[in-house]
């Protein structure tokens, strides 16, 4: 396989995870780790993500079909979450930053509320101007920004796993040639994600307007977040496979 892009192709890689003949038991793991996840703080999640980690992994660096990894190398896939993990709070430390300073400027109207009677008036019309247009400029920065990492987060995973260092993030030059050069295939990779995701986060709505079935929302939304991580694993892993291979040919046609 080294595109995305016919319907065989997309539907394997949406329906690998059942064709392993462990994958009740590698899936329940990973299930586990979800829910626990919600009780334990970060490890569990660490685990899970590295997990996912080497899927997208393995599918940049082999050739044949993506498959659902053992759960033998506990230490590496820590490693890996960890990598990756770290690399989350860098990217969406200065969103959150940008996100509060906006919410503390649309608050300055209430700090200063004293000044609304009397002379002080216009100036609290001004802190009021003032904190209204801070806070939605920062706020919508903050939300242009998510969007931009969002985009471009998956080729930069699949850098900082390829080279097995963080580090490789800060290469942009590299990991932007490669997104460039299969900006379809990750284009495509999103829309199915997306769309993906968003299907499910219709259904979990009804099911939360139900009595019964909404007891299981919690733990449908863990097996779903764990089927949609390997799935999204394969997927971009080979958008960056793909595009690694595009860049090295026009490399090798150019010389």
């Amino acid at each position: 396989m080294t595109t995305v892009a016919t319907v065989d192709q997309i539907q394997y890689l949406f329906t690998f995870p059942f064709k392993d003949e462990e994958w009740k038991r590698k899936i329940l793991i990973a299930f586990l780790l979800a829910i626990a996840g919600f009780v334990i703080p970060f490890i569990p999640w660490i685990f899970l993500a590295g997990y996912i980690g080497q899927i997208l992994g393995r599918a940049i660096t082999a050739e044949e079909d993506p498959e659902l990894p053992e759960w033998d190398d506990w230490g590496g896939m820590f490693i890996v979450g960890l990598r990756l993990f770290a690399l989350w709070i860098i990217v969406a430390l200065p969103i959150l930053i940008i996100f509060g300073i906006g919410y503390a400027f649309i608050f300055l109207p209430a700090i200063f509320s004293p000044l609304a009677s009397g002379n002080d008036a216009p100036a609290f019309v001004l802190l009021t101007l003032v904190g209204t247009f801070g806070g939605m400029t920062s706020i919508g920065l903050s939300i242009f920004l998510g969007i931009l990492i969002v985009l471009i987060l998956p080729p930069v995973v699949g850098h900082v796993i390829h080279h097995e260092a963080l580090g490789a993030a800060l290469r942009v030059r590299e990991w932007w040639s490669i997104f460039r050069a299969n900006f379809g295939g990750y284009l495509l990779s999103y829309i199915l994600v997306m769309g993906t995701a968003m299907v499910a986060a219709y259904t979990f709505q009804f099911l939360y307007m139900t009595i019964v079935l909404c007891c299981f929302v919690p733990f449908l939304a863990a097996l779903f977040m764990v089927y949609m991580g390997v799935v999204s694993g394969a997927l971009y892993g080979q958008a960056y496979r793909v595009g690694r291979d595009k860049g090295q040919v026009k490399e090798g046609a150019g010389e």
